[in-house]
């Protein structure tokens, strides 16, 4: 979170391909030294350094999706490289499982689990460096003729591609911008439940009634649930238009149900308790949704890459505060965090109506003032680096 502002900066002063691969290899090593942590001190000051360098990758995919891929195409994609974080809790329950059966006398059975991932990631990241290119216009593995496509073909998304001028305009013009903050606000909410599940999810599922290795394989559900949610919620934005709030705004109704339902079963009913848990996974395609509309709507790359930053700061408050609401003293239930949950999610739902008919006013207020001044077509002005807002003409919001 305090990473963020500097992050934003970074995106927008180095070659963003070199910077996640090079952010992705970091952070592999820093993960294998968890394995030496020995004291709550050291622990804590790798934990700190992971998430400055995590904090590098979701504000750069989103300007990432950007640069490749149109306004419509945007919300799939992103559904895509989310679903890293669903694959991740389905391998990470699978192979923390098996991992926690390896014996040996030198190194720990959960440090294996550190060294394994860190390795992985270091190797990946090599593999990013040379593979994931700035932009397209130095991906190596296209033709000159194909880049020049590529880049023609978002044109009409008029956000740019890359530009590596931080301009405070366009900084102040996001911090000023209502839809930033409806989204960030959004963002928060929805993170408080995800938050709980993320850091208690094995910790509540015991308090069901399970043994707490068997608990660790209940998880795998979650990721799967939460995989269905984003790839359904990415299809239907290419299957219909301007979808994207009621999408969050309906896929917060599930979720509210099974909080409620998790605040109010006996503690008897353990199946109930335990489907109820992975009901509210339906809300996880908020974050692909929410991010998709920054890639969509916010034009300017300091813009860009400043809304981005937020939003990780967002994801990254939500997950500070999410821990908070899991009293100790409520265990094994923890009605605070699920009142919370249910809370969180009513809000999400008010917010996501709003932000769509602010946006549709704002469309409609865009429409007539261009029929005024009789100008409804820009000129050769795509690739300017201009914001939304200095593109009022030409420039429209998707919902």
């Amino acid at each position: 979170m305090v990473s963020q502002p500097v992050v934003a900066r970074l995106i927008v002063r180095f070659p963003i391909g070199r910077f996640v691969a090079v952010a992705t290899m970091l952070w592999g090593a820093v993960l294998m030294t968890t394995a030496a942590s020995r004291s709550f001190a050291s622990l804590m000051t790798i934990r700190a350094i992971l998430g400055c360098l995590e904090s590098c990758i979701n504000p750069a995919f989103i300007v990432i999706s950007s640069q490749w891929w149109t306004r419509s195409e945007q919300p799939l994609r992103i559904s895509y490289w989310y679903l890293g974080n669903s694959i991740g809790q389905v391998c990470g329950g699978l192979l923390g499982y098996g991992i926690a059966h390896i014996t040996n006398h030198n190194v720990p059975n959960w440090a294996w689990f550190f060294l394994i991932f860190g390795a992985i990631t270091i190797l990946y990241g090599g593999f990013l460096f040379y593979y994931l290119p700035d932009s397209p216009l130095n991906a190596r593995w296209l033709t000159d003729h194909d880049r020049a496509l590529a880049i023609e073909r978002v044109r009409s998304n008029r956000t740019g591609v890359e530009n590596h001028v931080w301009k405070w305009s366009q900084f102040k013009e996001c911090m000023m911008d209502i839809q930033c903050w409806i989204l960030v606000a959004t963002f928060f909410l929805d993170d408080i439940p995800a938050g709980g599940v993320a850091s208690f999810g094995s910790i509540v599922i015991k308090g069901f009634g399970y043994e707490t290795l068997y608990s660790t394989l209940l998880l795998v559900p979650l990721g799967v649930i939460q995989a269905i949610c984003i790839l359904f919620g990415g299809f239907m934005t290419r299957r219909f238009k301007n979808i994207r709030t009621w999408l969050i705004a309906g896929c917060q109704i599930p979720a509210l149900i099974g909080a409620v339902l998790l605040y109010t079963l006996p503690s008897e009913n353990q199946r109930g308790l335990l489907g109820s848990y992975y009901i509210v996974q339906t809300h996880g395609i908020v974050g692909t949704l929410t991010m998709s509309l920054v890639s969509s709507n916010f034009a300017g790359y300091t813009k860009k890459a400043t809304a981005s930053a937020m939003m990780y700061i967002a994801f990254c408050v939500g997950q500070v505060a999410a821990p908070q609401l899991f009293i100790p003293s409520e265990a094994p239930r923890y009605n605070t965090a699920f009142l919370a949950a249910f809370i969180c999610f009513a809000l999400c739902i008010l917010f996501s109506v709003a932000l769509r008919y602010y946006l549709i006013w704002e469309n409609r207020r865009r429409d007539q003032q261009s029929e005024a001044e009789g100008e409804l077509s820009g000129s050769d002005n795509e690739f300017l680096d201009l914001t939304d807002k200095e593109q009022k003409n030409v420039f429209r919001y998707v919902v």
